[in-house]
């Protein structure tokens, strides 16, 4: 991208400165592409990219292959990229679209995001440096445009922040600091708590500015009026702040657009304390704040009145209770701040021995619905009491408001029923319980079922649950782990599975002793009617079934789920006697088990079988499922009894299997792979071979037209 030299302006203390009508079709206009070429950075100031302060001066330099937008007025004509490191460069692409002598064009570099920084000019220069520049057209030849040359001019300020205490006696190490702006919070979060950090700040006019550090347990605030920062300058502020009372807190939000989580920070000047007590604590809706290292409860934590309740856990704060009872209709939010080092623990003995206290860690009292829950942040760790989730539903029902994650680190482990067989699941129902709507959108989630003989699943339905729920995960890392018969994403024991949908982020998925990694947990007298539904559309998934479970699909005796690939990277491995994508082991010979269904548009999939299990289809003594690839790649690995994609073991038949026109297979031979087999073996090699790599033709020693090893639509 861009810019100019900057000039370092010495501030010193920054803030003393009804009819149907038939139209006639219109004809059809031929878009027009041209070549365009322009010059930037040449002449008397060298624009640059890479930001370093020389002198007086503040410097950048561009970098091979930035690219910049051309618009003409508000329409998008096209990119163009930067041909050369350097303080000058040559920006070349092409553009579509009406294009005239003399039509004015705007170019943009970057689309800047100021809200979360870290205070360093490397971050400034890799995500905020917002440069345009206009340029005219000078002349039309053919499809070649030539204009004048494009100087960047830079649309924010930098400031140089140097955080002091009112009285100008010692410097603020601040972690995080906080400028509030009208139209938008900036969030600077440091490596480390700095009293110097770097800042870019869109230009502002006489607007009022509110800056706030937190340093330690106290934020500290500075507030000046008829603020103006110039674009393209360069500030040094020495800005003294005042301690307060007020807290701070950092809502999450998903932004559908972008397609990741953004953070926004948030002052609060009127809030409860909690301190901890030695009875049950019962609350009301309101706002509250932990503050203290060791702040215990020694039996409930009750929102107990209808409403919405906030709760914010301070860096470094701990808060302790028996169980956090959050019953239906009440809605429970948690916030962390900038380190998301505030603890959150339940203290319900150990979770693998329990008294008859059958409430979930975070959620449902005993026979009660839990209202919805809703983490921003924060740090954490609960599990459930007997037979309850760790966060939802509790003994012997179902979750019932959905659990939302948007941030912080959370660790949730179900209960078992003690003495009796039975779990929860990690984080969704209880023992008997459904899971019904569970939205990750960040965080870092390690959610593992309970249970003893037969189990909850790791994020899904408890021991026979009807439903695994809705779950849908668009980032962050989730590990799910099954127990005992349970699937490590889906259903528990004896429970459907669920409908599950992958955006992105990192999922690893476990089955435990009969469950598949994702999908419905083990049969009992044919409890599941229900295998459920993966869409994956992006993200990284591994997925491991255990013994008789599917890597993805059936637990023992579960058919196959519905699963459809269109984007990501996807790896699953079926236990012993089970298909890598498909079914579970079958209870008996030429049973009625079946693979399920596998649709693959696009993205990358690798599937391993079990012993006696097919690699896509059946596990031992069960048929394939209906397959079709169109596109994306995928490695396909059977067992020796067992076909690549097909039936298990026994199991009769093969099931269908539909391949695109241009895909090619190849046969594996050890460690490698044999060249291409002629389009008319392609299914009969997947059924055969012990493993096979399917992909868009690439056409070895053929042209496209002639190439034999794929159809010829």
């Amino acid at each position: 991208m861009k810019k100019i030299t900057w000039l370092l302006i010495a501030c010193g203390m920054l803030f003393s400165c009804a009819k149907e009508i038939v139209l006639p079709e219109q004809p059809v206009q031929e878009v027009k592409t041209y070549t365009l070429t322009v010059e930037a950075g040449k002449g008397e100031r060298p624009d640059t990219k890479a930001l370093n302060i020389d002198g007086n001066e503040l410097k950048a330099t561009w970098a091979e292959g930035e690219e910049v937008s051309v618009f003409k007025a508000d329409a998008l004509l096209g990119t163009l990229t930067a041909q050369a490191d350097g303080q000058s460069t040559t920006l070349s692409g092409t553009v579509s679209g009406e294009i005239a002598k003399d039509d004015v064009l705007t170019l943009k570099f970057l689309s800047p995001d100021y809200t979360s920084q870290d205070g360093t000019l490397d971050y400034i220069a890799a995500h905020c440096d917002y440069a345009t520049a206009i340029i005219t057209v000078q002349s039309i030849d053919g499809s070649r445009v030539t204009t004048d040359e494009a100087n960047f001019q830079n649309q924010q300020a930098i400031v140089k922040f140097s955080l002091r205490n009112s009285d100008n006696t010692s410097d603020l190490e601040a972690n995080p600091l906080m400028i509030f702006l009208p139209k938008q919070t900036i969030t600077v979060t440091p490596a480390s708590a700095s009293s110097e950090l770097f800042v870019a700040i869109p230009a502002l006019s006489s607007i009022n500015l509110s800056v706030k550090a937190s340093v330690g347990s106290t934020l500290y605030e500075l507030n000046k009026n008829a603020v103006t920062l110039d674009a393209g300058k360069y500030y040094s502020i020495t800005a003294r702040l005042t301690a307060t009372t007020s807290v701070y807190y950092i809502e999450r939000s998903w932004n559908e657009t972008t397609g990741r989580v953004e953070a926004t920070s948030h002052v609060l000047d009127s809030y409860t304390i909690l301190a901890g007590s030695s009875d049950d604590e019962y609350l009301l809706p309101g706002w509250y704040v932990v503050k203290g290292s060791d702040v215990e409860y020694d039996k409930f934590l009750y929102m107990n009145g209808d409403g919405e309740y906030h709760l914010i856990l301070c860096d470094g704060a701990s808060l302790k209770a028996k169980f956090f009872i959050v019953n239906s209709p009440n809605v429970l939010h948690i916030y962390g701040q900038a380190g998301d080092t505030g603890k959150m623990i339940n203290t319900y003995g150990d979770p693998f021995w329990s008294i008859q206290e059958r409430h979930a860690g975070i959620g449902a009292s005993y026979a009660s619905q839990n209202g919805p829950i809703v983490i921003h942040g924060g740090d954490i760790d609960v599990h459930g009491g007997v037979g309850a989730a760790g966060i939802g539903g509790s003994n012997v029902n179902e979750q019932d408001g959905s659990i939302t994650i948007y941030g912080g680190t959370v660790r949730a482990l179900g209960g078992y029923e003690n003495g009796e067989s039975g779990g929860g699941a990690g984080i969704g129902g209880g023992w008997g319980g459904d899971c019904t709507i569970v939205t990750i959108y960040g965080g870092s989630v390690y959610a593992t079922g309970n249970g003893v003989s037969s189990g909850g699943a790791g994020i899904g339905s408890g021991h026979y649950g009807e439903s695994g729920g809705t779950i849908t995960i668009y980032g962050g890392y989730v590990e799910a782990t099954g127990y005992d018969k349970a699937a490590g994403i889906g259903g528990g024991y004896a429970s459907n599975g669920g409908d599950v949908t992958i955006y992105g982020g990192t999922v690893k998925a476990y089955g435990h002793d009969g469950g598949p990694g994702i999908g419905a947990g083990q049969n009992d007298s044919e409890r599941i009617t229900y295998a459920g539904t993966l869409t994956v559309t992006g993200g990284t998934v591994y997925a491991y079934g255990s013994t008789r479970g599917a890597g993805i699909g059936g637990g023992w005796n579960t058919d196959g789920s519905s699963v459809t690939i269109s984007g990501g990277y996807v790896y699953a491995e079926g236990g012993d006697l089970a298909a890598g994508i498909g079914s579970g082991c079958e209870y008996i010979t030429g049973g009625q088990r079946h693979g399920g269904s596998l649709t693959v548009t696009g993205g990358y999939v690798e599937a391993h079988a079990g012993e006696d299990g097919a690699g896509i289809g059946g596990g031992e003594d069960a048929y394939g499922g209906n397959v079709t690839i169109t596109g994306g790649e995928v490695r396909a690995y059977g067992s020796p009894n067992g076909t690549t994609i097909g039936a298990g073991e026994d199991g009769g038949s093969d099931g269908s299997l539909t391949l695109g026109d241009l895909l090619m297979v190849r046969p594996a031979f050890g460690e490698g792979w044999f060249a291409p087999v002629a389009a008319d073996q392609r299914v009969n090699t997947c059924r055969n071979h012990t493993g096979v790599w399917i992909m868009v033709c690439n056409h070895p020693e053929h042209t496209p037209e002639n190439c034999p090893y794929h159809k010829h639509p």
